[in-house]
């Protein structure tokens, strides 16, 4: 981990930057980076309800990047697992499915594969941001060890904003000052600076008393990059390892009656 170290030069006012974080923090009841990652855990009731927010599986509906001025989704299925991940979403059409894809990432394949084109490779970033994405993060943090750094407390917005630094990866998360539920993380590089990939949460719910955000939405690199909507969701699923690669079954047309919404 690379640790912020100010200049000699700005010694002084990076303590005085410091010092006053600190009295505004005791001011609001906040003693730090970690007293948020804490208050944010607490929200979500883990380190209990982490192996049900771990694993999951959610029927959504996946919005169509451009979408301009006509709103069009397309129904999917996603499945998850600790690190093991799978989506399966059919494009629609005047009610009917013309297209499909399906997103694997299993121990050691990672799968992209479309009715259309068949295979393709899937970006290794893509795989590796897992981690820092809602609900991996919630088990990444306390694993990590590494201590956070306040970039901005109850900001306009009314979201702390909490900096850690893992190798070259730069990661922020947005949490709410009074639910403390995640609003979103920011990942950027240090190596890239053109690199920037954002998520954010919304319309969250209590799924069997936990909460989980119903809207997930993305940019990358500054360009929207997805937009889902999870209505229907079962924490705690217990779901095979053998699920998590492109099977026979994922690749038919029409989808499945109780996916075709």
């Amino acid at each position: 981990m690379t640790r912020f170290r100010p200049s000699r030069g700005g010694a002084a006012a990076a303590a005085v930057a410091l010092l006053g974080f600190a009295i505004a923090s005791c001011s609001t009841g906040v003693e730090g980076p970690d007293d948020v990652v804490d208050r944010m855990l607490a929200a979500y009731g883990c380190p209990g309800n982490l192996p049900l927010l771990t694993s999951y599986t959610g029927k959504g509906f996946m919005k169509q990047l451009p979408v301009g001025h006509v709103a069009v989704s397309h129904p999917f299925d996603v499945y998850q697992k600790g690190s093991l991940y799978k989506m399966k979403t059919w494009q629609i059409r005047e009610g009917m499915p013309v297209d499909m894809q399906v997103l694997a990432v299993g121990d050691t394949a990672r799968t992209r594969w479309t009715y259309s084109a068949g295979y393709a490779p899937v970006p290794s970033w893509e795989v590796e941001l897992l981690e820092y994405r809602f609900p991996l993060v919630l088990r990444w943090l306390p694993a990590s060890g590494l201590e956070g750094r306040l970039i901005e407390e109850r900001g306009e917005d009314g979201a702390w904003r909490i900096r850690f630094e893992h190798d070259e990866d730069l990661l922020t998360l947005v949490v709410d000052g009074e639910s403390w539920l995640l609003r979103g993380m920011i990942l950027e590089s240090a190596a890239d600076s053109s690199f920037r990939f954002e998520e954010t949460y919304g319309d969250y719910r209590k799924v069997d008393g936990i909460w989980f955000p119903n809207r997930f939405a993305a940019r990358f690199r500054g360009r929207q990059y997805y937009e889902y909507l999870i209505p229907t969701i079962e924490l705690g699923a217990e779901l095979p390892d053998g699920i998590f690669a492109v099977l026979p079954e994922d690749t038919v047309l029409p989808p499945p009656a109780q996916s075709a919404r």
